[in-house]
C-alpha cells in the first residue's frame, strides 16, 4: 500500500470471521444468575398502582456496570402527570398529602431490600417522616424529585440487570447477574431508640453498612 502510486485503486484482501458467542449469548451468561430479591404487598388503589408500573416500568431492565452508580430520580425521572403519574398520597412531615407520583417510595423501598441483600453499596437513602407498612420497619426509601433520592454503586465487579414488576399486589424487584459476584451471607437488623431506627447490615459476620 505505502508504494502505491496517488490516486490508484488497491484492494485489500478480507476474510469474514464469525463471532464464537452471539450478543444474546453473552447476555444470558452475564445475567443467568439472580444475585438478590425482595417483594412487598401494595394496595389496591388505582391511581397509586399506575405510579408504581410507571416507575417499575421505567426501572425495568437497566444496567449498572461494575464502578457505576443507580440513581432513581436520574432513571426514573420527575413524576408528572404528562407521563401518566397520578397523585396519591404521601407524607410531608407528620402530614399525608396527595400529590403526582404518590406511592413511588414503595418502589425505592424494594429495591432499597434487594440492594441491601445484594450487598452493594448504598450511596444515598433517606427515612420516611412517618412509619411505613410495606417493609419491615427502619428499611424503607423516600423519595422526593429535587431533595431526595436513593442511590446505590455497584461494587461488585460484575455488571447488574435490575429486572423490577408489578404483579397480582405485588412489587418485586431482582438483581441478576453472574455466579462471581455472589455475596457472602447477608443479614438485616434494626433496632429501635424511641421514634429512631437504626439499621445494619451484616456480611460474613462483620457489620458494612449502617443507617
Amino acid at each position: 500500500i505505502m508504494n502505491t502510486p496517488w490516486g490508484e485503486k488497491v484492494s485489500i484482501p478480507m476474510t469474514a470471521v464469525p463471532p464464537t458467542q452471539t450478543a444474546d449469548e453473552v447476555r444470558a451468561v452475564l445475567f443467568r444468575d439472580q444475585l438478590s430479591t425482595f417483594s412487598s404487598p401494595h394496595t389496591a388503589n388505582s391511581g397509586r398502582t399506575a405510579n408504581l408500573k410507571l416507575a417499575c416500568s421505567a426501572i425495568n431492565g437497566t444496567v449498572i456496570n461494575p464502578g457505576e452508580t443507580f440513581s432513581f430520580n436520574s432513571v426514573v425521572g420527575e413524576r408528572t402527570a404528562a407521563k401518566g403519574y397520578q397523585k396519591a398520597t404521601v407524607y410531608v412531615g407528620s402530614n399525608s398529602v396527595e400529590e403526582t407520583g404518590g406511592g413511588i417510595c414503595q418502589v425505592a423501598s424494594t429495591m432499597f431490600n434487594t440492594a441491601l441483600l445484594a450487598n452493594v453499596s448504598i450511596v444515598e437513602r433517606h427515612q420516611h417522616s412517618q412509619r411505613v407498612t410495606y417493609v419491615p420497619l427502619g428499611r424503607d426509601a423516600a423519595i422526593m424529585w429535587g431533595s431526595q433520592n436513593f442511590r446505590w454503586k455497584n461494587n461488585t465487579g460484575m455488571p447488574i440487570k435490575i429486572k423490577m414488576s408489578v404483579k397480582d399486589g405485588t412489587i418485586s424487584c431482582k438483581f441478576y447477574t453472574s455466579k462471581e459476584a455472589k455475596p457472602k451471607k447477608v443479614s438485616l437488623k434494626v433496632s429501635q431508640s424511641g421514634k429512631n431506627f437504626t439499621l445494619r447490615r451484616y456480611v460474613g459476620g462483620k457489620v458494612n453498612y449502617t443507617a
